[in-house]
């Protein structure tokens, strides 16, 4: 229904202040004390959820009528949304302490009346109440008032769950091989010493945990929104999985580690991967050509790295799709709107705003991607603007929130300046941008290695896809520019344009893999993507990806169980210790390695770690 969207943000703006007006005459006239504020909220939502029921059903879908069923989810809904998701979506906004500390600094330059403590505790509520809101749109106009929606679900569930088939049951025992090496990952590494060092193990000593003061210590060390995550989470990481408040943290590692693949193979296969051999297959291979690389080790290698530039991978995949459908369909945005993910498909000013908020936080995921990706769009629109139309407003939004918080890092931040300050500036060869035409033969050979460390292992999966096509000769031919549809080639360039600008702006310094890693799975998608509808995965390419995969994720396990067993030996040690100080020598704490595959992980205690507390000891070095 026509201005359903603005009548729900005018009744969800009118349920907000009288759920405000509830809980402030509970607490301050009716209860008159702060001993039973967690009553007052209780009995604010219970009411506004009623009300929101009754306003809801009578204004916003009037012309809907509601089933029993609806009923029952409405206020099963609501329940979840107070208990579950308004807890986690206030306990995350409450990270992002930068933002505020701007907001603050904008207001007394304007000399507002406004105090700290009054701008974070507000804007926390409004972004609570704006994704809330959001979500509880979709879920009622989908699901609540929507009176197909239970029997499109039952029609759906006796199709999907006929007996599957044997190819069936073989792709899906190809998509668990990943999500298995993300769970072993997640669940049986034992903490580097770079992780004890950001503060693993603090709840299990019973150090005082400041979520706050740790995100607003990594912003103003690195200014990135993944060290911010990372630095956040890590005091709830016990040294050994043992169940506990990390369960949580660890799950939604592997569901990442596992996100970045899938939209990594949604993005080659244009579309969502299927039950399918061939999808599982590129699916497993994707995440092969990567993991064996020095790139994959961020993935797996300690919690350090996994935190930072796992969502930093994900971010740029999820911000990537919606504009990577627009250039498919360069001269359809509708059509490009169609075939973005669920966010946009019908409401356009919702999906601006989800997009304002993902571009934001892909701005402040990194220092170098969001400036690249914005790069890439502007020569992309420079090259191709005979043939561009009006794009959709998603479109400028997503921009305008990715350059939001790409300001706020390098503005409010350490930007890349970080490397110039800390002892990172020797090991990387940083190079200070007014210093770079001083410094031309440096910074060309920083270019060329990072170029090298990029596309030789590129190289190496562009060759690897040739020795197993069938007449590679015909392939080739098949794949020639010429013949590959203008939609093809568009996003073939814009991956091509995004590795080059990436790698360019990363040279300040002789980069390390990680770094790289957007650059790197762009790459990946690139050369598959070219290659992906040609593809015949006969029996011995077939057995080449299984094999590779499985040995992978059984290898890495091993390694994991191994060095898992002889780390308990040593945190028993050091727990059942009557001694305050301990001297540990990181060679007996060293993991095993074998030369190609580097599935190890991270050293538990390293030399620049030294002194490091565990278990309320002081752990150093053996002479």
């Amino acid at each position: 229904m026509k201005f359903r969207v603005g009548k729900f943000a005018i009744v969800g703006g009118l349920l907000s202040l009288f759920n405000f007006l509830i809980y402030t005459a509970l607490a301050r006239v009716i209860m008159n004390t702060n001993e039973l504020l967690w009553l007052d909220s209780i009995i604010a939502y219970v009411l506004t959820t009623i009300l929101a029921f009754i306003m809801h059903s009578k204004i916003t879908w009037q012309e809907r009528s509601i089933t029993r069923h609806g009923i029952a989810m409405f206020f099963l809904w609501n329940g979840i949304t107070g208990i579950i998701i308004t807890p986690i979506l206030t306990a995350f906004f409450g990270l992002i302490t930068p933002f505020y500390q701007f907001a603050y600094h904008i207001s007394s330059t304007m000399s507002l009346p406004f105090d700290y403590d009054f701008i974070e505790s507000t804007s926390i509520f409004v972004l609570t109440t704006a994704v809330t809101m959001v979500l509880n749109y979709f879920f009622y106009d989908k699901i609540v008032f929507d009176n197909t929606y239970f029997a499109k679900i039952i029609k759906k569930l006796k199709s999907k769950f006929k007996k599957p088939t044997k190819s069936q049951v073989f792709a899906c025992l190809l998509y668990l091989l990943p999500i298995i090496f993300a769970f072993t990952t997640a669940f049986l590494i034992t903490t580097s010493g770079e992780d004890i060092h950001q503060g693993a193990g603090n709840l299990t000593n019973g150090t005082a945990i400041d979520v706050a003061t740790d995100a607003a210590n990594a912003f103003n060390f690195n200014s990135r929104l993944t060290d911010m995550y990372a630095w956040s989470v890590i005091d709830f990481y016990d040294y050994q999985y043992q169940f506990g408040p990390d369960t949580i943290f660890r799950l939604i590692d592997v569901a990442m580690i596992t996100a970045v693949f899938y939209f990594a193979t949604y993005l080659i296969l244009n579309r969502k991967p299927r039950l399918q051999i061939k999808d599982a297959l590129i699916f497993c291979a994707c995440f092969s050509v990567f993991i064996i690389t020095p790139f994959g080790r961020a993935f797996y290698h300690e919690f350090s790295m996994i935190h930072n530039y796992v969502p930093l991978a994900l971010i740029t995949l999820l911000f990537s799709i919606p504009y990577l459908n627009l250039v498919h369909h360069l001269k359809s945005p509708k059509a490009a709107t169609a075939a973005a993910p669920l966010f946009f498909s019908t409401h356009p000013i919702v999906g601006a705003i989800i997009l304002l908020i993902l571009g934001v936080a892909f701005g402040m995921s990194a220092t170098i991607t969001p400036l690249a990706f914005l790069a890439t769009v502007i020569l992309f629109c420079l090259i191709r603007r005979k043939s561009l139309v009006r794009p959709p407003l998603w479109f400028y939004s997503g921009l305008i929130g990715c350059i939001t918080g790409f300001l706020v890092c390098w503005l409010a931040g350490s930007g890349v300046d970080h490397y110039a300050s800390t002892s990172t500036a020797a090991t990387f060869d940083y190079i200070a941008p007014s210093d770079i035409f001083t410094n031309l033969p440096r910074l060309i050979y920083h270019e060329l290695y990072n170029f090298g460390i990029t596309l030789a292992p590129l190289f190496g999966i562009f060759l690897l896809c040739l020795i197993f096509l069938n007449r590679p000769k015909a392939l080739l031919s098949k794949v020639h520019l010429t013949h590959l549809s203008p939609a093809t080639v568009n996003i073939l360039l814009i991956f091509a344009l995004f590795i080059i600008i990436h790698i360019l702006g990363a040279s300040l310094i002789k980069s390390p893999p990680r770094l790289l890693i957007p650059a790197y799975l762009a790459g990946i998608i690139l050369i598959f993507r070219l290659f992906a509808p040609h593809l015949k995965f006969h029996a011995p390419l077939t057995s080449v990806i299984v094999i590779f995969t499985t040995s992978i994720v059984i290898i890495h396990t091993i390694f994991l169980l191994k060095y898992r067993s002889e780390m308990s030996l040593v945190l028993d040690q050091i727990k059942n210790s009557t001694k305050t100080t301990l001297c540990i020598s990181p060679d007996s704490t060293r993991p095993t390695r074998i030369p190609v595959l580097d599935l190890a992980e991270a050293n538990m205690l390293v030399d620049w770690g030294y002194p490091e507390p565990i278990y309320g000891k002081e752990i150093v070095s053996c002479e």
